[in-house]
């Protein structure tokens, strides 16, 4: 499996995708940063303390919702239901290779993207924020805790990921994979905003959350944690198991 999640990694990071989603996650930095710096209070942008408010603002208001969710259910459709619908799923027929293990290798492949996007974005809008924010009057701890906060919510988007590829295995049709997952999505984060008490157990409701985070890991943040990896394991599994029994067709 170590083999075929470094195939995957091959794949994406020689793509154009790879070069697309580094350039979309950088130009929403710098046009929320300009946002920012143009209409911020003056005061705050002297002091240097628009940083954690440019850090924040960026990663909820724009990369954590919508961008990064909507790339990364763009990017499983490409990994599962393209390979699928394009006969690369082929290769089964004549390796030894099990399609489980193929699954499992994709879904690492996956998570580890996810949260390797975040970690980018930590190092743009950090570098970004610094620049322009900063001001030498930044200090080493909120660094660090804006990372955690990016890192945490790269795990409340774990889940989406577990269903967009079920979505995919379902449907083994890429387009129909996409519509799906995007109108799911948007729906999911709708009912998390008009019913917030079930958020909690919502599959996007650690993305809501996520905000949450910049006070630490209270209860609450806790208990979003705890049901992003029930979900993790659960669609985990189920995906496993439609893999298994899932027919290879030319």
């Amino acid at each position: 499996m170590v083999n075929l999640l470094k195939n995957e990694c091959h794949k994406y990071f020689k793509s154009f995708q790879f070069v697309a989603h580094i350039g979309v996650v950088l130009f929403s930095a710098i046009v929320y940063g300009i946002l920012i710096y143009t209409y911020g209070d003056p005061e705050a942008l002297a002091s240097g303390s628009l940083y954690a408010s440019y850090m924040g603002g960026v990663l909820f208001g724009i990369l954590i919702k919508p961008v990064i969710p909507i790339l990364m259910i763009l990017t499983v459709c490409t990994v599962i239901a393209e390979d699928y619908s394009s006969g690369c799923m082929k290769f089964f027929l004549i390796s030894k290779v099990k399609k489980e293990h193929m699954l499992i290798s994709k879904m690492m492949f996956l998570m580890i993207l996810g949260l390797f996007l975040l970690t980018m974005s930590f190092l743009m809008t950090t570098t970004i924020g610094l620049i322009v924010f900063g001001k030498g009057n930044v200090s080493m701890t909120t660094v660090l805790e804006m990372l955690k906060v990016y890192w945490l919510s790269a795990v409340m988007m774990f889940p989406l990921i577990g269903f967009t590829a079920l979505v995919a295995l379902v449907t083994s049709n890429y387009q129909g994979a996409i519509g799906f997952a995007l109108g799911a999505y948007l729906l999911f984060m709708a009912t998390d905003s008009v019913f917030s008490d079930l958020s909690y157990y919502s599959l996007t409701g650690g993305l809501t959350y996520s905000q949450g985070f910049l006070n630490g890991i209270s209860s609450g943040g806790m208990k979003y944690l705890i049901t992003a990896f029930v979900y993790i394991v659960g669609l985990f599994l189920i995906n496993v198991t439609i893999m298994k029994r899932k027919d290879v067709v030319l």
